[in-house]
């Protein structure tokens, strides 16, 4: 996805929020990597316990809620949900994944 593109589905889903480079750039980089992710439950919380600051994983069920996307560690996630995932990783300005690392590892 380009910067271009980035940039307006950001601008879309928040028309009143300033939008940083940063932010575009966290936006490509949730999704260029979790939405070909189809995965378990189990697999979905240690890829996003690699975020930094690590979320407890009582804040991945609250997320989970939050996006009509319960969160169960046997349950398996489709692209679709990852995409939902995604779109909540990059309103929480506060989490980021460590630069240079995998997220499927």
């Amino acid at each position: 996805m380009s910067q271009v593109k980035a940039y307006g589905e950001l601008r879309k889903r928040n028309p009143y929020k300033a939008i940083r480079i940063a932010d575009v750039n966290r936006y490509r980089f949730f999704l260029d990597n979790l939405p070909k992710l189809v995965c378990k439950g189990d697999e979905l919380r240690l890829a996003l316990q690699r975020l930094k600051p690590n979320p407890s994983v009582a804040t991945i069920y609250r997320w989970g809620q939050e996006i009509k996307c319960p969160f169960s560690v046997d349950r398996v996630y489709t692209s679709y949900e990852i995409q939902k995932w995604v779109i909540k990783l990059v309103s929480q300005t506060k989490f980021s994944f460590p630069e240079n690392q995998n997220i499927r590892s």
